[in-house]
């Protein structure tokens, strides 16, 4: 993990439930999350976790499906900024979890 803007943007690895996979479930990360107020993730990858993982303990969770390595759609960069701007409390992005 790494905050990108201290105190607003946090880049982590995304998180899998899929069998196979290398990477932490959703759960591994809440401690940090809450020590840390996050208060939204945004996922910019297809799913690899159900988004409840986060939402049952009061983390607000968006979805933005944007291919890897691609550029954002001006559709995709308003939304990502409108999140950002409405959101009390620091963000938490990630994006595809690799095999």
């Amino acid at each position: 993990m790494n905050w990108i803007v201290p105190e607003k943007f946090l880049a982590f690895s995304g998180p899998s439930t899929e069998p196979g996979t290398l990477y932490h479930a959703p759960e591994r990360y809440h401690e940090y999350f809450k020590e840390n107020n996050i208060s939204t993730v945004i996922r910019l990858n297809k799913e690899s976790y159900d988004s409840s993982r986060f939402t049952k303990i009061g983390i607000n969770h968006y979805d933005i499906y944007l291919p890897d390595g691609s550029v954002p759609s001006r559709k995709v960069l308003y939304r990502f900024l409108y999140i950002s701007e409405v959101t009390n409390g620091p963000i938490a992005v990630h994006c595809k979890v690799r095999k």
